[in-house]
């Protein structure tokens, strides 16, 4: 559908999604000056007559939704129409980067991250909710950061629902079962009855997957209760924890029943921010402002990534004496010297004005050097001895190291963890069923590279963590390509 023109005004540029029914494309208006970018929804139409009336009914109330739904963190409608029995959406263009491509496996965000994230969509979620929408997808690809001011923006409501519907009769509301993505789905949603705590429920696993760097669905849960079990994988404060925590109960009941109640808990972790960015300690670092990196075992403390306004500018032991808070009782400081003193404090600005002055204490006598022996043994025997015994201590190591301990390829091992890196960075940006099945065959040559190290030596245990890696990744994206049949329009589960 390159090129082709759509209602006579939308022509299509690309594809950017693709799903069961229907598939997602970048457009340019030819009858607004400049052509703007906009992105259009196609839903495919259906000989089954049931199939094509949840199409109908799913469109017609997106477009609904999205006329009333108006806020600068959502998409605006700009246009909805039906052409040769398929529908389309026009929607506004927002550039940048879905929330996809930063949570992805194994990254780790600090607390003031995920402070800022949650009241972020928080807000969102206030004003839908207050209109009697639920999003029932709310997921990192449903997220867009937006190019230019960074916040966040909610797109794709096809899988929206009214409280109430109006006229939906039982077997018109039986088609919602199965609309959400698995992780982010909470069990009353799975069985067609969702709630506000269900947006809820999913924005708290977003923001568990943000401290633990592990996806939702790979999370283990209490076989008894159907907690999901994560507390231990988190660095953060006990009051944070016990706000996810209540977010992601099993049981809706036992969430909170509205962002407002999120919004008002949050207020004393968020009012500790600035504390955090200016604390007593010489590490304290803003957490409002810093997304963390990466978290691998291999990673060393770099201290010039130290900011320098934290950098104490002399030895603590010297720190410490200059503003000692007690002078002794017995010295005395002459008043001109004082004056001098209390000069030299004020016009620093890293030292409060109530320091006491230092007190000058007269240096120690020199101690005369003790007497040498006319007699000096001579340490050339000794010297020679023990350069000859590390001579042949090194040399029996080497030998060992290289026969015994012997190590793999290092080219093969550097193109593994290559290839490991770019199927990971292809699995979090995977959206269409092509996509899914290019990542798990990243993963898939991954493993057999790994599989052709015959002679791993020390690199072993690295190596086995590398092909459990492989393998849970194949086995899950080969469950996310069979799920992905089922999506109605838009990016694959």
């Amino acid at each position: 559908m390159i090129n082709q023109l759509l209602d006579g005004r939308y022509r299509v540029i690309e594809t950017l999604a693709a799903g069961g029914f229907g598939k997602t494309f970048l457009a340019q208006d030819t009858k607004r000056p400049g052509q703007p970018q906009c992105v259009v929804k196609m839903l495919h139409g259906s000989h089954d007559p049931k199939t094509m009336a949840v199409a109908r009914r799913l469109f017609y109330k997106e477009a609904e939704t999205l006329e009333k739904l108006r806020h600068p963190q959502i998409p605006q409608l700009l246009a909805f129409f039906e052409q040769k029995q398929e529908f389309y959406l026009v929607e506004e263009f927002v550039p940048g980067h879905t929330l996809a491509q930063e949570l992805v496996p194994g990254r780790v965000f600090d607390e003031g991250w995920v402070l800022t994230f949650l009241t972020d969509v928080l807000q969102i979620l206030q004003f839908i909710h207050n209109q009697g929408v639920i999003h029932r997808d709310l997921k990192p690809s449903n997220l867009i950061r937006r190019q230019g001011d960074g916040n966040l923006v909610l797109i794709d409501f096809g899988a929206v629902k009214h409280l109430p519907i109006e006229g939906a009769s039982a077997p018109e509301a039986s088609h919602t079962v199965g609309i959400g993505t698995q992780g982010y789905m909470p069990t009353e949603q799975s069985s067609g009855k969702p709630r506000f705590s269900s947006d809820l429920y999913a924005l708290g696993m977003m923001a568990i997957q943000a401290l633990t760097g592990v996806h939702p669905r790979d999370l283990p849960e209490d076989m008894d209760t159907g907690e999901i079990l994560w507390q231990d994988r988190a660095q953060a404060s006990p009051e944070l924890i016990q706000i996810l925590t209540k977010m992601v109960r099993y049981h809706f009941s036992q969430r909170y029943q509205g962002a407002e109640e999120v919004c008002r808990d949050l207020q004393s972790l968020l009012a500790r921010l600035p504390q955090l960015a200016t604390g007593s300690t010489p590490a304290a670092i803003n957490l409002a402002l810093r997304v963390a990196e990466p978290t691998y075992r291999e990673a060393q403390l770099d201290s010039s990534t130290i900011p320098y306004d934290i950098a104490p500018t002399a030895p603590i032991s010297q720190v410490a004496w200059e503003i000692s808070p007690t002078t002794p009782a017995a010295a005395t400081v002459p008043a001109d010297n004082l004056g001098e003193r209390t000069e030299k404090v004020n016009d620093a600005t890293t030292v409060p004005a109530a320091v006491t002055p230092t007190v000058m204490m007269p240096a120690a006598a020199p101690v005369p050097p003790s007497p040498v022996s006319p007699r000096k043994a001579n340490p050339l025997p000794w010297v020679a001895g023990s350069v000859l015994a590390l001579a042949v201590i090194a040399s029996g190591s080497w030998f060992t190291w290289q026969h015994l301990a012997p190590q793999p390829t290092p080219a093969a091992l550097a193109q593994v963890r290559t290839l490991i890196s770019q199927a990971s960075q292809g699995t979090a940006q995977a959206k269409t069923l092509e996509e899914l099945q290019a990542a798990q065959a990243q993963w898939q040559k991954a493993l057999a590279e790994l599989e052709a190290i015959a002679n791993p030596g020390s690199a072993a245990g690295e190596i086995a963590q590398l092909k459990q890696q492989c393998q849970q990744e194949i086995t899950q994206l080969a469950t996310r390509i069979k799920e992905c049949g089922t999506v109605l329009w838009g990016d694959c589960p």
